[in-house]
């Protein structure tokens, strides 16, 4: 019952908001750890967005280039390539385009089911792949709504760790990205309509009592020619 309330608010939801980037909702892999419990399995959409756990949320990898932004649940299947590294590995790997950008990430799990320490990796890098230099905007992108959604309710930054819902739950190899997120009860909108036009949102953390809260790192990077 609780599933199909979830559904059925989801449904809703899209349906009062069609400009906002939803999850694909087509087709899934799984990443685990083998042994470990259900709560702790990893279902992915194509261009390695996924969830860490049923009911959990939502982290997509968004590019904005060349006054465009570039997100893999708004391409065709046919243009996201996904392999398991080296063809079995359970490592997926994920290659599409952003314009003159490719965009690869990988993505594994690993820890210990016995100790119910288990961890996503997510690992992205982004080529120009044209003869001019290029300013890329790289969007790490943290949602209600995912693979395997649940609800947000408050989103923040703490040094390299973000929280959500109040628990330190995504740790940042990487530091230099500004963080900004939005409150749905406030606002009325979803963090995608603000990076379409490249602008991330000012609230450096939020409290949104709908659930519907959203957030994301933005990464500044001037790419030469091949770099």
């Amino acid at each position: 019952m609780i599933e199909s309330f979830e559904q059925t608010k989801l449904a809703q939801m899209r349906a009062a908001h069609p400009d906002w980037i939803w999850n694909r909702s087509d087709t899934h892999a799984f990443v685990a750890v083998p042994g470990s419990h259900e709560s702790f399995k990893t279902p992915v959409e194509p261009g390695n967005s996924f969830s860490p756990g049923p009911c959990s949320y939502g982290v997509s990898t968004w590019v904005h280039v060349d006054g465009r932004l570039h997100a893999p649940e708004e391409k065709p299947l046919s243009d996201l390539h996904w392999r398991w590294e080296d063809g079995g590995l359970p490592v997926l790997i994920s290659e599409w385009a952003a314009g003159p950008v490719a965009v690869t990430s990988r993505l594994f799990a690993d820890g210990s089911p016995a100790l119910y320490d288990i961890k996503n990796y997510l690992q992205v890098q982004v080529e120009n792949r044209s003869t001019q230099t290029q300013q890329v905007k790289v969007y790490l992108v943290v949602r209600s709504f995912g693979a395997a959604g649940g609800r947000v309710h408050s989103l923040a930054m703490r040094d390299d760790t973000m929280l959500v819902n109040g628990k330190p739950l995504i740790y940042l190899g990487d530091r230099s990205g500004k963080f900004g997120a939005l409150s749905y009860s406030a606002g009325q909108s979803d963090i995608s309509t603000c990076l379409h036009a490249g602008i991330l949102p000012s609230a450096p953390e939020v409290v949104d009592d709908s659930g519907w809260a959203s957030g994301a790192l933005e990464y500044n990077i001037t790419l030469p020619a091949g770099a």
